[in-house]
Formats: structure tokens, C-alpha cells, sequence
């Protein structure tokens, strides 16, 4: 509740009025939410990918110290409120992705005199996957100039135009 407070009273009405400034000047400005991952509970435990969300979801909610198995649900109240607006937007959804990854948490952190692993955070050398999930989004988005379109869209319209491109051949659908 205090989410969708926060979101529909203050969060949303300044997207408005920033989208409202770029179309005054002729620019097409995009918000793109990232949803939110969880951290891993024990995450120095594992060396690999896991391969099952509900492992991984049971995981973060029978072991947190934290908030973390709220993520989820959280996402998708934003993911609705934002459904209920016109501002134009896409998700990001890293969600889906880094939840299967608890073997990326690389950072130390010095708590209560003890070091002990960054479960939350990510950390791999050269990890681009946020950078090319961005550069898809814009791409798909964009006409032949490079221009973002003009129409509002959400979620399912970012499926819809990853498969055109898809099947047009111009890139691969996330």
C-alpha cells in the first residue's frame, strides 16, 4: 500500500511532467524500469547457475534476513500501476534473470567486525547484460534514424515488437 502511495502521488506525476518537458522541446523521453532481484541467501555456497526460479524463490523467502521475497510481488504492483498510467515506458525485467544467479555475488563486506559475502549486489568482470538489455529496448523502439517512437506502450508491446523484429529479422526477441 505504501508502495503504490509512493508511486501514484509522487514517483509518477514527476515522470509526467519530465515526459510532458522532453515532448515540449521535440524529444521522446523513455522510461525504462528495471525490476528488482532479490539478494541470494548463502550465495557464497554456490559456484553456478541454478536452473529452477522456485528453488531459488524458495531460497530467498525460507532464508532472508531481509525483505528479499518481497521483490517479487512488489514488482508487479509496479509493473500494474505503471499499466494504469500514460506515461511511456518499458519494463526491464532483471527479475527473471538474476534470480538464477547466486554464483555472481563476489563482493566481501566487513559487518560486525566479520567479512562476510555481498548476497545482493552483483559483481562479474565484464558483465554486460543490463548495458545489451537496454541496447535491445532502445533498438526495438527506435525507427531506422534512431529515434525512439512517439506512441505510448507498455509490457505486452515490448513483447509484441521483439517478435516482429524477430520474425522481420532484425534481431533476436528477448
Amino acid at each position: 500500500e505504501t508502495l503504490i502511495k509512493h508511486l501514484t502521488g509522487v514517483l509518477f506525476p514527476q515522470l509526467k511532467k519530465w515526459q510532458h518537458s522532453c515532448r515540449m522541446v521535440g524529444k521522446n523521453c523513455l522510461l525504462v524500469w528495471r525490476t528488482t532481484v532479490p539478494g541470494h541467501p548463502n550465495c557464497e555456497t554456490f559456484s553456478k547457475p541454478s536452473n529452477s526460479i522456485y528453488d531459488m524463490e524458495d531460497l530467498v523467502r525460507l532464508h532472508s534476513e531481509f525483505n528479499w521475497k518481497e521483490f517479487s510481488s512488489q514488482n508487479e504492483l509496479v509493473v500494474e500501476a505503471l499499466k494504469e498510467t500514460n506515461l511511456e515506458y518499458e519494463i526491464m525485467d532483471a527479475y527473471f534473470l538474476n534470480i538464477l544467479r547466486p554464483d555472481i555475488h563476489r563482493i566481501k563486506r566487513k559487518k560486525n567486525g566479520k567479512i562476510r559475502p555481498d548476497c545482493l549486489h552483483t559483481c562479474l568482470v565484464q558483465d554486460n547484460t543490463y548495458s545489451w538489455l537496454l541496447h535491445h529496448i532502445l533498438s526495438i523502439r527506435g525507427d531506422d534514424k534512431g529515434n525512439l517512437g512517439k506512441t505510448s506502450s507498455g509490457h505486452d508491446n515490448l513483447t509484441k515488437m521483439s517478435m516482429q523484429s524477430a520474425k522481420a529479422g532484425r534481431g533476436a526477441a528477448l
